[in-house]
């Protein structure tokens, strides 16, 4: 990489880090002009050496200097507004206090792989439409579903007292009518941050389905891009439970396939914290590049075989392409939680696979994990 590119983008995720140590956030306002002015100062000093005759340059060090501290001083800003300009957009998308505890009528499609319980299911709910007039409800809302008691107290008892829970499916579109309230968790010393964590996983609501009969699907399956992503994981998740239905380590499998770890019980998650193992179920890019290893392998050993295809483009390229292609297959079923700790390997693979492809050497960063760590 040209070490200038690499020092602006240092600069940029510089700004970024800085915004995380502020104890509020600077106004949108200000943000996006320091955003829009950091940004055209950056490509204009850049543009500007670049097309500044290399004589000039030569004779003008300090003016490529203060061209240089300029540029990054400007990228630093602008990741600083990048980074405030996105906290506010997640911020702002958010449940008013006076429609908490309400019962409101939504629509929208389960984002992600519910979690069935003994009382019902939890899932994330992606909101597309508001039916309750002059209701504001957040995009993206964590629900639970719990299975509807009997009120008679005649049929308490005698095996009636709750109706089956709701089956529920990633992809399905819903109309529900459902009680929310802002996202509240414990302020703990060294506990888990409810709230800190509903926030990375754009949940800006918690609440729980009414029984009501107005709550149908309206569609088995609403087609978007993300939805064959959770349907293909959700029929992994199935067919790994149905071949292993009472083995102790079908969470852990489930969890290293498609990164649900929620599957993995508390008793086993509290012997992987005493053995250091933790770090080991939860996929890294660790898992993807050994995934993707592994496959890259695989094809070199098929496409030596073939004079045919070897005759027309090195082996070693298609093994980078499939091994590249994996990866990226790999990161997807990995779901959202894990998808951005694993897009650096992602990345790299990618930019691995071009440089193979364009017919230059790219020797793979040692901090990628490309071998199991030793003792």
């Amino acid at each position: 990489m040209n070490p200038a590119i690499a020092g602006l983008l240092a600069a940029f995720a510089a700004g970024v880090t800085l915004l995380q140590t502020c104890s509020r956030l600077p106004p949108a306002p200000g943000l996006l002009l320091s955003l829009a002015g950091g940004s055209t100062v950056a490509m204009l000093i850049v543009r500007a050496c670049v097309t500044l005759p290399a004589s000039h340059v030569r004779r003008s060090t300090a003016l490529r200097a203060v061209a240089a501290g300029v540029a990054i001083v400007a990228m630093g800003l602008a990741g600083f507004a990048y980074a405030g300009w996105r906290a506010q957009v997640r911020l702002a998308d958010e449940l008013p206090p006076t429609w908490e505890e309400r019962d409101l009528q939504v629509r929208g499609v389960v984002d992600d792989l519910p979690q069935a319980t003994p009382e019902g299911v939890r899932f994330a709910f992606a909101v597309e439409h508001i039916d309750t007039p002059g209701a504001v409800v957040p995009g993206r809302i964590s629900l639970a579903w719990f299975a509807s008691r009997d009120r008679d107290p005649l049929l308490v008892g005698a095996g009636r007292d709750a109706a089956p829970p709701p089956v529920v499916h990633a992809g399905e579109r819903w109309r529900l009518t459902v009680r929310l309230k802002r996202p509240h968790g414990s302020v703990n010393p060294a506990g888990f941050d409810l709230e800190a964590w509903l926030l990375e996983r754009n949940l800006r609501a918690t609440g729980y389905v009414r029984d009501s009969r107005a709550n149908v699907r309206v569609d088995a399956f609403a087609g978007r891009a993300g939805d064959h992503v959770q349907r293909a994981r959700e029929r992994i998740r199935m067919r790994i439970a149905r071949a292993l239905p009472t083995a102790r380590y079908a969470g852990v499998i489930t969890a290293l396939a498609i990164g649900d770890q929620r599957a993995v019980p508390e008793s086993q998650w509290a012997v992987f914290s005493r053995t250091g193992v933790t770090h080991l179920i939860s996929i890294s890019g660790l898992h993807v590049t050994v995934f993707a290893t592994l496959a890259g392998g695989c094809a070199l050993l098929a496409c030596r075989r073939s004079t045919t295809l070897t005759s027309r483009i090195p082996a070693r390229k298609v093994a980078t392409l499939v091994g590249a292609l994996f990866a990226f297959g790999y990161v997807l079923l990995d779901g959202a939680d894990t998808a951005i700790a694993s897009g650096r390997t992602k990345a790299i693979s990618m930019s691995s696979s071009a440089s193979s492809f364009s017919g230059r050497q790219n020797q793979m960063p040692t901090d990628v994990n490309t071998s199991l760590p030793t003792r």
